[in-house]
């Protein structure tokens, strides 16, 4: 299960975000994440400006990513476990928080099949291999 965990971070640390004029990846906006919840904390609040949504986006994330790291060090399956499912919903959250006030209700349904797959392969990878291997 470690190695699937591993690899739920890296790919969600790649996913692209539009920014400015360009594209980031997720991971940028972790790291400035940081400084910016020290100096003015996390409002979840859907009626942000798109810059306030990325970082509090990062912040979730960075708090999702910790959750599934922490679930490699339990000893316990059912503790793994729910560190695991609460390290992804966390990580599917941050991808539907930054696009749900971006784009039309019919893009909003694409986003959710497209976020699906995310979330298929990682409990695919977290969880069904784990009981396949058993």
């Amino acid at each position: 299960m470690r190695k699937e965990s591993l690899i739920t971070i890296l790919l969600h640390s790649l996913i692209v975000i539009g920014f400015g004029h360009g594209l980031e990846f997720l991971i940028f906006f972790d790291i400035l994440s940081i400084p910016n919840f020290l100096k003015n904390g996390i409002q979840v609040d859907f009626e942000l400006s798109y810059t306030y949504r990325l970082m509090n986006v990062g912040f979730i994330t960075i708090l999702g990513k910790l959750i599934l790291i922490l679930g490699l060090f339990q000893k316990a399956t059912i503790s793994k476990m729910i560190f695991n499912i609460i390290g992804i919903i966390l990580l599917l959250f941050a991808v539907i928080y930054i696009s749900l006030m971006e784009i039309g209700i019919m893009k909003v349904y694409m986003l959710f099949l497209f976020s699906l797959v995310f979330l298929f392969l990682s409990i695919q990878f977290l969880f069904l291999r784990k009981l396949l291997l058993n």
